[in-house]
């Protein structure tokens, strides 16, 4: 079958067995791990994208196999209550994950075929969220360090986005059912992407996968009375988006991010 036309009808099964255990050490600790077989059949957009310009042979990808993998996760989470006034509430949780992956479908754009198989791949990493809730403050924090090996030739997944750490921060008022907050992210370099070959003007060029990290930072406030009182089911919002106005790309996005945003709402519930 040539990558121009469609191919023959297919018929396949997938297996995907999973089994989970968390054990409780007590009610502040608790540990939890999985393993998981999956397999995942290419899809329409896989088989049939094409990104080559007008008059020339669409790059589809027919040849395209399902992917399998053996995921293995492991973690745990701690918690507490009041930890210093009455109605605080924290949780810390730590996952790591190792993803051992057989046929994994990767795209190679402006390439022939778009999309193909690695015969052998690992994508390793740790998450790490805690959050902390009171009646006036709350805070969270999130940070995700993902790694993606191509074990066939030794290079690094172009798929796997850099490592993130995630904040947020605010205050509230519940008697007037405000709140106050602040989102940001914090993006490092993607630097483990390897340089195309030499003279392979099919491959993008690297400059455009080595993404510089970069920052962004929101601040919001939000107004939600309670249904019983003179204003319940009004709900407003105030935003403010990217306020440093940072220029930004996505990993793997083709377009830039948003500059400085403004955004305000207005809703009323009705019921009936």
């Amino acid at each position: 079958v040539g990558f121009g036309t469609a191919p023959d009808v297919k018929t396949d099964v997938a297996f995907s067995p999973k089994i989970a255990a968390l054990y409780e050490f007590n009610e502040n600790f608790s540990v939890f791990g999985s393993y998981a077989h999956t397999e995942r059949f290419p899809s329409l957009d896989e088989l049939y994208s094409n990104d080559f310009g007008a008059g020339l042979r669409p790059n589809f990808s027919p040849q395209l196999s399902k992917e399998k993998s053996d995921n293995f996760e492991l973690g745990f989470v701690v918690s507490g209550t009041d930890l210093i006034t009455e109605g605080e509430q924290f949780e810390l949780k730590t996952t790591a994950f190792y993803n051992k992956i057989d046929d994994l479908i990767v795209r190679q754009r402006r390439s022939f075929p778009q999309y193909r198989n690695v015969g052998e791949a690992e994508i390793y990493g740790v998450e790490v969220e805690a959050a902390y809730d009171s009646e006036h403050y709350f805070a969270g924090l999130g940070i995700g360090l993902t790694i993606g090996d191509d074990l066939t030739s030794g290079a690094a997944l172009t798929t796997v986005a850099p490592p993130e750490v995630t904040l947020s921060a605010g205050y509230k008022m519940p008697d007037f059912g405000l709140t106050f907050g602040y989102q940001g992210r914090l993006v490092f370099d993607e630097t483990r992407v390897p340089l195309p070959a030499p003279g392979r003007f099919t491959n993008i060029p690297a400059e455009q996968l080595r993404r510089e990290g970069f920052s962004t930072h929101d601040l919001y406030a939000s107004w939600r009375p309670e249904d019983d009182s003179r204003f319940g089911g009004w709900e407003g919002s105030v935003r403010v988006e990217n306020l440093c106005d940072q220029g930004y790309r996505d990993f793997l996005a083709n377009d830039n991010g948003k500059g400085r945003t403004f955004k305000i709402s207005l809703s009323r519930e009705i019921g009936w």
